[in-house]
């Protein structure tokens, strides 16, 4: 019987443990499923895993009703054979006793591998994804406490029975034996290891291309790479070499001059164009296990060219150059001062094209061997420059004596009207000497005295007049005026000009006239007699201030008074006039014309209309006695007398 009780309680115990570990490998598989799932959609997850929570406290309420009615059963039938099995227990103790040592070894050794499962899920799974974790953790307590719950109900089996306790501690110990493997662990190990594979290959690919770089770069120049602006970026040295080579050969110079240019060939001058510097040379300056530094940074580099030739060369190509030629070449001329127009002027030095040979050898020779594809002659300094530039202190020397000479007042008085010689004439007259000092000229200045005497001489010729009552007239006739001495005056001048001061002077004349204006040598004092109304005007300073009617002479004897104008010779009272068969004693007498003049005619009665037709003078103007007096008080020597008939003058209004 108690066999048959013990195989039933064993079957019975084995069937539990199968349902559990069933449900637990279904609850690990719908774990994997959901962390599958997962990558799909964060909503649905969390639907199914909640849906998956309430499955497992139904299955784990539902798990613990039937232990319980499983316990009952259990602790009924355990009852029942206890009595039965009293004796056998005391019998047994000792094995009772080495099969709980058994199977507190086995639960000690089962605990510590699940919970080394445990941590190690638990670790994984915080690597994967933190959400699937803090799931994960959920089961896994619940998973725990099913555990427990087994536990103590196989203890308490214990306590009823040693071999089905011993047999049940053994069927856990199964159970908790069993490997945990979760789908998550090994997929991530598989992309783990995928990850490591990739990052081995990637390293080896960088090792593959830095060394290729270092080999390559080694015999090439790498990348951003120039020399004298050439580019030779993954160039050989050889190719670089011929690169740079060309373009030394390819040099010029250009040589401007004031008057044209010429352009230098090495083969004008058998010259053989040569690099300073090994291009292997240079190669060696980039170190290629840093080639990958220069994709960032410019590699530049500069290698001197250098032309060999012969010296003689340039002279022989100097003397076939045209700028060089004695007849092409123009010397230049120094800065100097003249008089001109009225002015002083600076005439500046010319540069001329003179070039200084040695000194345009010198700077070609500098030039080719620095390779210097332009130069300029002027610049330079290979031309020859004037003694005297307009710089030099002598110049300025010159220039404050010349300036000093032309500001002279050169004046002329001609009774009150004041004329000064215009610089003009000043600058004809005088000239700057080689030493730089002012000269006069002799020839000019009496050139310029007989210009002057013929300007201002006025005696005999026709005069623009204005009448008493505004009529612009022209007179001629008389001899009236100024009449200048050219000759006499020019060596006057001449010593007055050679002293270089201020001066006036009254001109030479062989007459002088009373006056001069800009307009006439009339002025504003005159006397004004019209003849063909017979009436006398006394003008001063422009205006009539007296007038009277006059008696001219007798037409119908053929002594009518001539016109033109006439200076008053002198003014005399008391003078007796004496001609043919007459002696006429007057009281006052201003002759103007030689014997004709004006005086009283106390003889007459009647003056003005036209008496002088029949009643006339001898050629005197005559007055009353009254008016006579004041004339006399009014008039003065060398005062201008115009006379004037009306069908003898020309109106120009």
């Amino acid at each position: 019987m108690d066999n048959l009780t013990d195989d039933k309680e064993k079957e019975l115990k084995e069937k539990v443990i199968n349902e559990i570990v069933d449900e637990i490998r279904e609850k690990r598989k719908s774990d994997a499923d959901v962390e599958d799932n997962s990558e799909t959609s964060d909503k649905k997850d969390k639907v199914e895993l909640s849906d998956k929570e309430e499955l497992s406290d139904k299955e784990e309420l539902s798990d613990k009703e039937e232990l319980s009615e499983k316990k009952e059963l259990s602790e009924k039938k355990e009852l029942s054979a206890k009595k039965e099995l009293s004796e056998k227990e005391e019998l047994s103790e000792k094995e009772k006793l080495s099969e709980k040592e058994e199977l507190s070894e086995k639960e000690e050794l089962s605990e510590k591998e699940k919970l080394s499962e445990k941590e190690d899920f638990s670790e994984k799974e915080k690597l994967s994804e933190k959400e699937d974790f803090s799931e994960k953790e959920k089961l896994s307590e619940k998973d725990k406490l099913q555990e427990n719950d087994k536990v103590s109900e196989k203890d308490d089996k214990s306590v009823v029975h040693s071999d089905s306790k011993s047999s049940d501690k053994k069927d856990e110990s199964e159970v908790a034996l069993i490997p945990f493997i979760d789908p998550s662990v090994e997929k991530y190990k598989n992309k783990k290891k995928k990850r490591k594979k990739a990052g081995l290959i990637f390293l080896a690919s960088l090792l593959i291309i830095y060394f290729a770089g270092v080999i390559y770069c080694a015999n090439f120049f790498v990348g951003n790479s120039k020399i004298n602006s050439q580019d030779v970026s993954y160039k050989s040295v050889k190719n670089a070499d011929e690169l740079i080579q060309s373009d030394a050969d390819a040099y010029t110079l250009k040589v401007a001059f004031r008057d044209g240019s010429v352009t230098l060939k090495p083969e004008d001058i058998g010259a053989n164009a040569v690099l300073k510097e090994n291009i292997k040379d240079v190669k060696k300056k980039q170190n290629p296990f840093l080639w990958f530094m220069y994709f960032f940074n410019d590699s530049k580099f500069e290698v001197e060219y250098a032309l060999q030739y012969e010296d003689k060369s340039i002279d022989n190509y100097l003397n076939k150059l045209q700028y060089l030629d004695n007849d092409y070449m123009v010397k230049p001329e120094n800065a100097y001062v003249k008089l001109e127009d009225g002015e002083v002027k600076l005439i500046p030095e010319t540069e001329g094209t003179l070039l200084d040979r040695e000194r345009l050898k010198d700077v070609l020779v500098k030039a080719i061997d620095d390779y210097t594809p332009y130069i300029d002659a002027d610049k330079e300094g290979c031309y020859k420059i004037a003694d005297i530039t307009s710089e030099s202190e002598p110049i300025k020397q010159t220039v404050k004596r010349a300036e000093s000479f032309l500001n002279i007042k050169a004046q002329y008085d001609f009774g009150g009207y004041i004329y000064q010689i215009p610089k003009d004439e000043l600058t004809r007259m005088a000239y700057i000497d080689s030493t730089g000092n002012v000269k006069i000229s002799e020839t000019n200045v009496k050139l310029y005295a007989e210009k002057f005497a013929e300007q201002f001489t006025t005696y005999h010729k026709d005069r623009e007049f204005y009448t008493h009552d505004n009529k612009h007239i022209l007179i001629s006739g008389g001899y009236y005026g100024w009449q200048i001495d050219g000759e006499a005056e020019g060596e006057e001048l001449y010593e007055e000009i050679k002293k270089q001061r201020d001066f006036v002077k009254t001109p030479v004349c062989i007459t002088e006239g009373y006056t001069l204006s800009d307009t006439n040598d009339i002025g504003d004092n005159y006397v004004e007699i019209d003849l063909t109304d017979q009436h006398v005007y006394i003008i001063r300073d422009g205006k009539v201030v007296y007038d009277s009617l006059c008696v001219s002479g007798n037409e119908s004897r053929g002594m009518g008074t001539p016109g033109g104008v006439y200076p008053i010779t002198y003014t005399q009272q008391h003078a007796i006039l004496r001609g043919p068969g007459y002696e006429t004693p007057v009281a006052y007498w201003m002759p103007f014309n030689g014997g004709i003049g004006m005086h009283d005619a106390t003889w007459k009665s009647k003056f003005g209309e036209d008496y002088y037709k029949y009643d006339g003078s001898h050629g005197c103007i005559n007055l009353p006695l009254d008016a006579a007096g004041e004339i006399f008080q009014l008039v003065e020597k060398g005062m201008p007398v115009v006379c004037y008939w009306e069908d003898e003058i020309t109106y120009l209004d």
